[in-house]
């Protein structure tokens, strides 16, 4: 490692950029400082590293401020750094702002911060002009300012995610270059502060968008302002994840028809609303490309008995698909091919059905053996030959984790 005092390095600076390169990748972070501290020739490469992805943690509390910066908070500390170094906030394109919640002290008022309280973070954000990734993580469902809502006017930004938040519509408005957007447990309020003017810029380049919700008064929220009031936004919709909502398939189907012309994936991930005698309305997507189907825990009855019905009505009722992926529930306790008979042979003859409505069928399980499920699919087998891939201990590929 090069000394603060020593000459520059004879090495050519495409290599030097390359070795940093490395050691970014591997995520040492130690390591990136000591670089941007080495020489100047290293500077500028670490520290464009160091600030591609920044986690920004706002206490709720003051006693979880540092007291060792004068009880100042770590966004204003940032905005702090980059005021005195301008060419930072170009170099950072991934932003996490996460609300955490210490134990309140009992000695102290009831002095929330937050985002609430930062009124820092709408000073920041207009600052990262290259931004490309924002999420917004709250705890207990705590408000979004509207002046940091309408702050996020940056034409960088494709990808936001808002978990746990209660928050404007008007967010969609201001965001015009969005593409991904993923919500969960997300309340939309509305906002006096946007009422008396209408928006200048829809989103309406949306491509991927992922829906999870736990709560089902949230659940409702979210699909009933997507399924009526943003019609606009789904116009262009590729890709839609629905993961663990509990909600009427009546709105579900409101949703899909506003992306009808254009969903190509489609991805049900624990999504088995049993007391609905309605069912999700597939035939009418007629580009749809793939379909991740997934349900999980088998504890519950409801879900183990429930789940064929619901994969049977979708299977029917699809049109062709170039790649299907199935990850059912089975009690590990009993014999499936014995409890299940007449359901298993029910999905063999849909999957090896000679009209070949399926390209590729990927069926992941990890509560089955693998030759449990190849006795059960024979005339599938027969029909697919390898493009029926039997995956144990396996999630669907397009399965990504939800931050909660």
């Amino acid at each position: 490692m090069f000394s603060a005092s020593a000459e520059a390095p004879t090495l050519p600076q495409e290599l030097i950029h390359a070795v940093i390169g490395c050691v970014a990748a591997s995520k040492d972070h130690p390591s990136l400082r000591q670089c941007a501290l080495s020489h100047r020739c290293m500077l500028q490469e670490s520290q464009r590293h160091l600030f591609a992805e920044i986690v920004l943690e706002l206490p709720l509390w003051p006693s979880a401020l540092d007291s060792r910066a004068g009880g100042s908070t770590v966004a204003q500390r940032l905005f702090e750094v980059l005021q005195r170094s301008t060419h930072l906030a170009a170099y950072i394109r991934g932003l996490n702002i996460v609300e955490h919640s210490h134990r309140r002290p009992a000695s102290r008022r009831p002095l929330c911060y937050g985002f609430a309280g930062e009124s820092v973070l709408s000073k920041i954000m207009p600052m990262l002009c290259n931004l490309v990734t924002l999420a917004l993580v709250c705890a207990g469902g705590s408000r979004i300012p509207d002046a940091f809502v309408d702050s996020l006017t940056l034409p960088s930004l494709q990808r936001l995610s808002i978990y746990g938040a209660r928050i404007s519509p008007h967010v969609l408005n201001v965001l015009p270059s969005l593409r991904e957007l993923r919500c969960s447990n997300v309340a939309w309020v509305a906002s006096d502060s946007f009422t008396s003017r209408a928006p200048t810029r829809l989103m309406t380049g949306l491509q991927r968008l992922e829906l999870c919700g736990v709560h089902l008064d949230t659940c409702k929220g979210m699909i009933k302002f997507f399924a009526s009031e943003a019609s606009c936004h789904l116009a262009h919709l590729v890709h839609l994840d629905v993961v663990e909502l509990d909600i009427p398939y009546a709105l579900l189907n409101a949703l899909l028809r506003h992306c009808k012309d254009t969903l190509q994936y489609l991805h049900f991930y624990g999504l088995v609303n049993y007391l609905d005698p309605l069912n999700a309305d597939l035939s009418i997507l007629p580009v749809l490309r793939e379909l991740n189907i997934v349900f999980m825990d088998p504890n519950h009855t409801h879900i183990y008995d429930a789940q064929w019905s619901f994969v049977f009505q979708w299977l029917k009722s699809v049109h062709p698909l170039r790649r299907l992926a199935l990850r059912l529930c089975f009690d590990p306790t009993s014999d499936t091919l014995t409890r299940d008979a007449k359901e298993w042979k029910i999905l063999d003859d849909l999957l090896g059905s000679s009209h070949k409505k399926f390209a590729q069928v990927d069926f992941y399980n990890d509560d089955c053996e693998e030759p449990v499920i190849e006795r059960a699919l024979p005339r599938a087998r027969e029909s697919l030959g390898s493009n029926l891939r039997l995956c144990v201990r396996k999630e669907p590929i397009n399965f990504f984790p939800v931050y909660r």
